[in-house]
């Protein structure tokens, strides 16, 4: 199919095989640098991130009476605190990553405010998030 995915636009059809292409550049130029091209506007390529020994996260460090106050509000299969069930919250539409200690999904108005009562009652911060693309501050 002429156009479809892959395949090159309807106007190159017609050229040459080694239309386009480049003499070999000789001498210290043809050679490759260390230097990378760094694109103005754009962060240089970053490395995998890794959770750094210590740092708090993935439910590590929710207490039982913590879990048991949210699970009182709503519902024991509404609370995500193990590791493995936390990792799609680990990161947004931004390149911040940040495993939660735990994930709560409230239905309704009065479990968001269970839930921040809880929280608040055992000093524990919240962070609400909705779409999930962290570019509007949640």
């Amino acid at each position: 199919m002429v156009g479809g995915r892959g395949a090159p636009p309807p106007h190159l059809l017609d050229l040459p095989q080694d239309a386009g292409a480049r003499p070999p550049i000789s001498g210290k130029a043809g050679r490759r640098s260390r230097t990378r091209l760094r694109i103005p506007g754009r962060p240089p390529a970053l490395r995998h991130l890794r959770r750094l020994p210590g740092v708090p996260g993935g439910g590590e460090h929710v207490s039982a009476e913590l879990l048991q106050a949210l699970r009182d509000v709503v519902g024991r299969e509404h609370v995500l605190h193990k590791p493995e069930d936390l990792l799609v919250y680990e990161l947004d539409g931004t390149i911040d990553r940040s495993l939660p200690d735990a994930v709560v999904f409230p239905a309704n108005t009065e479990e968001v405010q269970g839930v921040v009562r809880a929280c608040n009652a055992l000093d524990v911060p919240v962070t609400p998030r909705g779409a999930g693309t962290g570019l509007s501050g949640g």
